[in-house]
């Protein structure tokens, strides 16, 4: 039987960087999940909308975990409130924490009177990474320690609860951290290890998440392997019993009802099929996968759907094979497969390990058996999308499809359907924006507050060693910030070729008190004049601008040429401001353009002249490269191509060359 080494499409997931991730969220403005072990009552804090638990004596909180991905670590922030002058113990899993991993916030004292009526309270919060991965749930007991007397005249209050993981990649079931990144120990049912990468792929078929031999009745497999439910419109077979030797084709032409879907479904034998032997399977002068053997190991790039060993001949193969799903936008269909040897001069003829040993001359001639071909016309109920949670997608290049529309629940961003928008975003109906969607060739060069593995606990590249610095937590994102009293911060930047920047940012203010105009955040650019931002004077995006605890927002759009920049922040206040989405956005000259007062190449001053890619006179790509969506030239890689318009199709040849397969080949005399 043959030595089988399949080639096929799999639906990888990369070996990882290992990241934390909000993967649970209780508090702010969002409610508190009830557990029948918890042990509290909730609060009426109508003036802030915020909905604190709250219990006296001792409050207890369980998080349950059950609807949660495999992880491979947890760590777990909590804001909580307790009395000025009291003593308390905190355990996590009945593990106690110290109190120095605790950190008084400083502020929020506005929220406390009112939540609390009184003010002789005060917030704190702590994080602490729980040992293992073996539990379903985290238990949260904060205790005050003073005289039972007194515990029962005083409060315990939870603000915010935040879960972060390192979770494991897709479709894996146990995993660890190794060197910063997360490898995969143990896939879900039917999905392979691979070892040296410890990700899990499907060889076969995937259907809601799960692997499976064939995909179930009434749904087919599409190229990415993936199950897509469809309609069975006609069934018809061809070509029983066809004898192919080498350098032999098969061609079936046949009149379709209407253009639809189709599925071929191919019974072989393979008899002696020798080294740098291979047969091609095309339809409508594409191809749609092929059999080859190299080194007397078999090679497919189909589905292959069963393999037995047969009596044909003494190396005698039967395989079952299944085309995904095809689109054919003609009632025309052309069915070929040739059979043929691989023109290879790097290759030469060697002798096959499945013929007779003991005897080379009693090789037999190589044969396919064509058994049998069903062709199968259906109607899909949606487009085939290659990315996860995709509902409508369209086929805009050869290699790559687009998403135009992601299923209920999720937001479409950069081509991917997220079920949460990234940091840099804001969430616009089934979108994720950027501020980089409102100017063409924009880049995000500077992004200062960052919410990553390294300072997520509350440090802050902001590092003035002057000021008091803290950090707070608001709904999924973190904030961090300080007690400035007009401390400055200057960051000098090194530019590339543009015509404006982009400075935004949103920010908090905290206990604020002053109705000077100059109180507030400021910034410089430049060495320039003070811009003073009053917290009145911004835009209101979360909560209410004259009120503390609320989140307000500035960007403005300026030009500016010069090939670097100086900024200079801070913040003037008696209160606190916290910053959170701190950017600097670049609006970049067009590629190979040295000068511009625009985005286009009819506003660039001065292009680039030692490029080997693109002529400055012309203004356009040179011979065998193409201009791509983001301007710069890349090559073609379709052999012999003179001009294309995309990496793998081809729209005029070199002299002497005709297109071939819909601009995805050149042939040549």
């Amino acid at each position: 039987m043959f030595y089988l080494n399949y080639i096929i499409a799999v639906l990888l997931v990369n070996a990882s960087v290992a990241q934390w991730t909000i993967t649970h969220y209780e508090g702010y403005d969002k409610s508190f999940t009830q557990n029948t072990l918890d042990n509290y009552i909730q609060l009426n804090c109508q003036a802030y909308n915020l909905p604190i638990i709250a219990q006296q004596g001792s409050l207890q909180k369980v998080i349950s975990l059950k609807d949660l991905s495999p992880f491979a670590k947890t760590k777990i922030l909590v804001e909580f409130i307790v009395p000025l002058d009291s003593y308390y113990s905190i355990q996590i899993q009945n593990k106690t924490i110290n109190s120095y991993q605790t950190q008084e916030l400083g502020y929020g004292f506005s929220m406390i009177n009112e939540c609390f009526n009184t003010s002789d309270y005060k917030m704190l919060s702590f994080n602490y990474e729980l040992e293992g991965k073996n539990y379903t749930e985290i238990s949260i007991n904060i205790q005050l320690l003073d005289e039972k007397s007194n515990q029962q005249k005083r409060y315990v209050g939870i603000k915010q609860i935040h879960v972060f993981q390192v979770q494991c990649p897709q479709h894996c079931q146990n995993c660890e951290e190794t060197d910063n990144r997360i490898i995969c120990l143990d896939c879900q049912q039917n999905f392979t290890l691979q070892l040296n990468q410890g990700v899990c792929f499907c060889q076969n078929f995937i259907f809601k998440n799960q692997c499976l031999q064939q995909c179930p009745e009434g749904y087919s497999a599409n190229v990415y392997h993936g199950c897509t439910k469809v309609e069975y419109l006609e069934t018809s077979t061809f070509g029983q019993n066809t004898n192919l030797k080498i350098n032999k084709n098969f061609e079936q032409q046949m009149q379709l009802k209407k253009s639809s879907q189709i599925r071929l479904d191919i019974d072989l034998i393979l008899s002696n099929f020798k080294v740098f032997q291979q047969l091609e399977i095309i339809i409508n002068d594409i191809y749609q996968g092929l059999i080859s053997n190299y080194y007397s190991n078999l090679y497919l790039s189909i589905f292959n759907i069963s393999e037995t060993k047969c009596q044909y001949s003494r190396n005698c193969t039967q395989i079952k094979l299944q085309t995904p799903l095809i689109d054919v936008n003609s009632s025309n269909l052309n069915v070929s497969i040739a059979f043929r040897p691989i023109k290879s001069k790097g290759h030469k003829q060697r002798y096959n390990r499945f013929e007779d040993l003991g005897d080379p001359t009693k090789s037999e001639d190589s044969e396919i058996i064509i058994q049998n071909i069903q062709l199968t016309q259906l109607q899909i109920d949606e487009s085939i999308c290659s990315q996860e949670n995709c509902k409508i997608c369209d086929l805009k290049y050869i290699e790559q499809d687009e998403c135009k529309q992601c299923k209920e629940g999720f937001y479409l961003f950069e081509n991917q359907c997220l079920s949460q928008c990234p940091e840099a975003t804001v969430q616009e109906g089934p979108h994720c924006k950027t501020f980089l969607n409102k100017q063409t060739n924009s880049q995000l060069i500077l992004k200062d507050i960052d919410i990553t593995q390294s300072n997520w606990a509350g440090e802050t590249s902001l590092s003035d060693q002057n000021s008091l610095f803290q950090f707070r937590f608001n709904k999924t994102n973190l904030l961090f910030g300080g007690k400035w009293r007009r401390q400055e911060y200057t960051k000098i930047l090194i530019l590339q070729p543009h015509y404006a920047l982009t400075y935004t940012f949103t920010v908090s203010y905290i206990d604020l008190s002053g109705e000077d105009e100059q109180t507030g955040f400021f910034y410089q650019l430049d060495g320039g004049e003070y811009n003073f931002i009053n917290p009145k004077d911004l835009i209101q995006i979360d909560g209410d601008a004259n009120k503390p605890d609320s989140i307000v927002e500035y960007s403005k759009y300026f030009k500016h040429t010069n090939n670097d920049i100086m900024i200079t922040i801070g913040c003037n206040t008696n209160g606190f401001c916290f910053l959170q989405d701190y950017y600097l956005i670049i609006h970049k000259c067009t590629p190979y353009c040295k000068s511009c007062t625009g985005p286009s190449k009819s506003e660039c001053l001065e292009f680039t002249r030692n490029s080997y890619e693109f002529d400055y006179k012309t203004k356009q790509c040179k011979a065998g490269y193409f201009e791509s969506d983001d301007r710069f030239c890349q090559r073609c890689e379709v052999p012999d191509c003179s001009e294309c318009i995309s990496k793998y199709q081809c729209q005029i040849c070199k002299k002497g060359c005709h297109l071939h397969l819909q601009g995805s080949r050149c042939t040549c005399e």
